[in-house]
């Protein structure tokens, strides 16, 4: 019986292989008889595009939102820029280039939505809402939102679109005690994430762990002097 499952494995994997025949590999392997595969697939019509800029709530992301306002009293509308996109995918490096990344757990899928009144992140847990305090553009293709995160930590987001033309920003946050480290993020408008191709952690029976991805210079990306 073993000996079946695992030629069953190996057709269907086989399978899989031939239908990716023109795809570039990072890795493959078979750990237990799992098949697990990382390959870029740069076809534009990709099921994963799909995936990755799905912005929908789940029951889960309705109530992990839900749970993340009732700290957050005085939440209004703001004025924003239409030239600000409103949903955002990550991008990572690899080989000096730029994927969308399709992870093994669809937790880590890092997206984030800016509303008229709150900044919303998906993560591992779900979706949370930070309230936009204010929102300026100090500089030409720059905006800044000061926020107020749940139990009132506040902090502030800096977005630097650094090409208008793709919808490519680095999103820029102050260290602060809620978020620790100041943080940057690679980030694409999701109407424009079909100029990249995406990095896809592929394993049908289990999770696997996340492929570690190249750190980005953001200094460089936004012409700052070391």
């Amino acid at each position: 019986m073993r000996k079946f499952l695992l030629s069953a494995m190996l057709i269907s994997a086989g399978r899989f292989l031939y239908a990716q025949a023109d795809t570039v590999f990072i890795q493959r392997e078979y750990v237990d008889d799992v098949y697990h595969a990382i390959y870029i697939d740069d076809h534009k019509d990709s099921k994963y595009y799909g995936y990755i800029a799905d912005f929908t709530f789940s029951d889960w992301d309705s109530a992990s939102y839900r749970e993340s306002l009732v700290s957050l009293k005085g939440i209004r509308k703001r004025s924003i820029s239409k030239t600000l996109p409103r949903q955002w995918c990550e991008l990572r490096a690899y080989k000096g280039k730029y994927y969308l990344y399709a992870p093994s757990d669809w937790g880590n899928n890092s997206r984030l939505i800016i509303s008229d009144t709150t900044l919303i992140e998906f993560n591992m847990d779900g979706a949370y809402a930070s309230r936009i305090d204010s929102i300026g553009s100090p500089a030409l293709n720059t905006w800044e939102l000061r926020l107020t995160a749940f139990d009132n930590f506040r902090t502030k987001l800096r977005i630097h679109m650094i090409d208008a033309e793709k919808r490519l920003a680095v999103f820029e946050s102050d260290a602060d005690e809620y978020t620790g480290p100041g943080y940057y993020r690679l980030m694409v408008a999701a109407d424009h994430i079909r100029n990249f191709p995406i990095i896809v952690n592929y394993c049908r029976e289990m999770k696997q762990l996340e492929y570690e991805f190249e750190k980005i210079d953001f200094e460089q990306l936004l012409g700052r002097k070391p």
